[in-house]
């Protein structure tokens, strides 16, 4: 099952803070193969537009590429960005900076699987972005490492769009990344996961306040724990569409800006 829904150049100028922008087509404003922007900033700068993110996920294909990249990143003080603070450990980099009073992440993770599985397209501005499907398949990996709130959330705006996925192919999309991952490993991650209220304020829609947020992931995640214990016991399992159908109803706009 392919998503073929592209990722919008004109959402960014009005999902993404402007500093953030101004910083992630300087990163991208030479030939740099091997690099893709992935993670909160790709899904809501160029499709979803539904909530706050203030990071910069590089992903990159080999060693040469995230040398190359840390040095575009640094080269961010060129436009006036400051470095509050780096850390560099082996294939991970993460720089804490400030562009006109708006702070910021950048991390850099050398990552060849994602590579070898996932699907990027240039941008018209010359940003390299996952894909659709890529993310998708990001975010179920992340449910067994993180299952953080924005996890959950950006989970929940992915599978509106493809109503047809099953809880066993999204299972199948993670472990295409994490070869550990199985329903009975995200059993004992979604069953310890528990999303907070206070957790909850990045929506960008003014309707979905925390508490509604917090109320819809808590939902959420029941619902998936029960589909994947019906899936670790080979029993039948709802669709996925289904499951989100049955979700309390967003109050604002369920789509991008």
């Amino acid at each position: 099952m392919g998503i073929e829904q592209p990722p919008r150049l004109d959402l960014a100028a009005r999902a993404l803070p402007g500093p953030l922008l101004e910083a992630l087509r300087h990163v991208f404003h030479r030939p740099g193969p091997g690099c893709a922007l992935v993670g909160g900033t790709a899904l809501c700068g160029f499709y979803a537009g539904h909530r706050r993110s203030d990071d910069l996920d590089l992903f990159v294909r080999d060693r040469q590429s995230h040398e190359a990249t840390i040095l575009t990143v640094r080269s961010l003080e060129g436009i006036g960005a400051r470095f509050e603070a780096e850390n560099h450990r082996g294939p991970y980099y993460r720089a804490v900076c400030r562009l006109k009073d708006h702070f910021f992440t950048v991390d850099v993770v050398e990552d060849p699987d994602l590579f070898r599985v996932g699907r990027f397209v240039e941008l018209p501005d010359g940003v390299i972005v996952a894909d659709l499907e890529t993310l998708l398949k990001m975010k179920s990996a992340a449910l067994v490492s993180r299952c953080a709130e924005k996890d959950l959330y950006d989970l929940i705006w992915i599978l509106e769009q493809v109503p047809g996925m099953s809880l066993a192919r999204l299972v199948a999309f993670g472990a295409e990344l994490d070869a550990g991952l199985n329903p009975e490993s995200l059993i004992i991650s979604v069953s310890g996961a528990r999303p907070r209220s206070e957790a909850c304020g990045f929506a960008l829609d003014p309707a979905e306040t925390p508490a509604a947020v917090h109320a819809r992931l808590e939902e959420f995640r029941q619902s998936l724990l029960q589909g994947l214990m019906l899936l670790a016991k080979k029993q039948p399992v709802p669709p996925l569409g289904e499951l989100i159908r049955l979700l309390r109803p967003r109050r604002g706009r369920r789509t991008g800006l």
